[in-house]
């Protein structure tokens, strides 16, 4: 189902979005290694996971403001911004973008895994939430089956994100 498009924005509302996001996608990995230290592996990684996500929210925002509304005729146009917004909620799409950004232009060849590995970490987020069961595969999955490494790759990826803002002055908490 297609977000309902809540029209343009401009360049300063979406670096405050975005500014948001970055900070919200810091608190998630926090909240992520405190339950990590407690050893609640499945809630920690759906909380990196978030974090991935909201990371993600954040480069669509800054794209937008610096290399679409720079390169078209009328950033007013409400069609323009149905993409923006189907993106802003779609949970795979903003891991997918995240993890585009952290390999870089070019740096993989397969584009394909960026979007299975956005996929599965997305479903992986709802098994650390919600017991549930697989087809074809027959499976039960649950949170109790998520385990430390699970979580720990999630955190890392979230870490890298963390990192990256704040090697570009996004990490400064100015509430």
């Amino acid at each position: 189902m297609p977000a309902r498009n809540k029209g343009a924005l401009d360049e300063p509302t979406l670096a405050h979005i975005a500014t948001h996001a970055v900070r919200n996608s810091k608190d998630l990995l926090n909240e992520a290694e405190v339950l990590s230290r407690a050893g609640r592996w499945a809630r920690a990684a759906a909380l990196a996971v978030l974090s991935v996500e909201e990371s993600g929210k954040a480069h669509l925002c800054h794209v937008w403001a610096f290399h679409v509304l720079p390169a078209v005729d009328d950033p007013k146009d409400d069609r323009l911004w149905q993409p923006f917004w189907d993106a802003f909620v779609d949970h795979p799409g903003k891991i997918d973008l995240w993890v585009s950004k952290v390999d870089g232009v070019g740096g993989c060849g397969d584009f394909g895994a960026w979007i299975d590995l956005a996929k599965n970490a997305h479903l992986n987020k709802l098994s650390c939430l919600y017991v549930d069961f697989v087809v074809p595969e027959r499976a039960v999955t649950a949170p109790e089956y998520i385990t430390e490494s699970d979580a720990q790759q999630m955190m890392d990826l979230a870490q890298e994100a963390s990192d990256f803002w704040d090697s570009h002055g996004w990490g400064v908490d100015t509430r």
